[in-house]
């Protein structure tokens, strides 16, 4: 964490934000980057909006083990 401050730091790189979104099946998908506050992707958020309806109706996405 440290070695990403500090290239933040010193301007290499820039720091960004994102949004975490519980709802979406798909672990890797769960953190979404935002650019300028804007999506990067609008299909995360339908996918968050589809997990919301599965959850609802009782399902549960389990990790495979």
């Amino acid at each position: 964490m440290n070695a990403l401050r500090e290239l933040v730091n010193s301007g290499q790189v820039q720091a960004g934000a994102i949004v975490h979104l519980e709802t979406i099946p798909i672990p890797f998908l769960r953190d979404a980057p935002l650019i300028d506050g804007q999506w990067l992707d609008r299909r995360l958020a339908e996918l968050a909006e589809w997990g919301m309806l599965l959850q609802s109706k009782g399902y549960h996405p389990q990790d495979k083990e």
